[in-house]
C-alpha cells in the first residue's frame, strides 16, 4: 500500500472533494437501494438507517461517498468492529458486501475498497499493485485511479487468465524424442 503521506492520495482525495462523484450515485444506485439496506439492516437487528461511529464520519474520504456508500461503508465498520474487517468493497448493495481481513476481496472492474485501517478508499494504482503489477508513477499519473482500478480488475479475470493460459500451452511445443530420432522415423516410414 502506498504511504498515507504519498502526493497520490492528497491528489485523488482533492478530486473527491470537488464533487466529481456526485453522478456517480445516480449512475451507480438503483432506486432500490434503500428498501435493500432496510431488509439488510433489519436481518441483521440493526436500525436504519445505519448508525455511523465517529471514526468514520471524521473520514474525510467518507464524506466525499454518495448516500447509498455511505450505507454500505456504515454496515462494513459494524463488520470491521465485530469481526475484525479490513477491507470492503463498496461498490456492492447492503446484502453483498464483499469483505476481507488482511486480504483485500476480489479485484474487478469498479471495484471500490475501503480501507478501515486508514479510514480511506484505496486508489486504483494500489489495486494494480495488489495485483502484482507496479508501475513507475510517472506512468500511473497519466491514467485516472478510476481507470487504473478497473485495469486492475480486468487485468487478472479469471476468463481472462484462462485464455493467458490457453496461449502459453498452445504455443508450447512437448517433445519427447530428440529432433534427429523423429527425423529418422519420419524416413523409416518414407522408405
Amino acid at each position: 500500500m502506498l504511504d498515507e503521506s504519498d502526493p497520490a492520495i492528497e491528489r485523488e482525495l482533492a478530486r473527491r472533494k470537488e464533487g466529481s462523484l456526485k453522478e456517480k450515485e445516480d449512475k451507480t444506485a438503483s432506486q432500490k437501494w434503500p428498501s435493500q439496506h432496510m431488509r439488510e439492516c433489519e436481518k441483521r437487528g440493526i436500525p436504519w438507517p445505519v448508525p455511523v461511529d465517529d471514526a468514520l464520519a471524521a473520514s474525510e474520504w467518507y464524506q466525499t461517498s454518495p448516500k447509498r456508500e455511505k450505507e454500505v461503508l456504515a454496515l462494513g465498520f459494524l463488520d470491521h468492529i465485530a469481526k475484525n474487517i479490513d477491507y470492503i468493497d463498496s461498490y456492492h448493495s447492503a446484502n453483498r458486501i464483499p469483505s476481507s481481513a488482511r486480504v483485500l476481496p476480489i479485484v474487478l472492474p469498479n471495484s471500490t475498497f475501503f480501507d478501515y485501517n486508514n479510514m480511506r478508499f484505496l486508489l486504483g494504482r494500489e489495486n494494480l499493485r495488489f495485483q502484482g503489477l507496479n508501475f513507475k508513477d510517472d506512468v500511473l499519473d497519466r491514467f485516472t485511479e478510476q481507470d487504473l482500478g478497473n485495469l486492475a480488475g480486468n487485468a487478472f479475470a479469471g476468463t481472462v487468465m484462462l485464455a493467458v493460459l490457453i496461449a502459453v500451452f498452445s504455443s508450447l511445443e512437448f517433445r519427447a524424442e530428440s529432433d534427429a530420432e523423429r527425423d529418422g522415423k519420419t524416413d523409416n516410414i518414407l522408405k
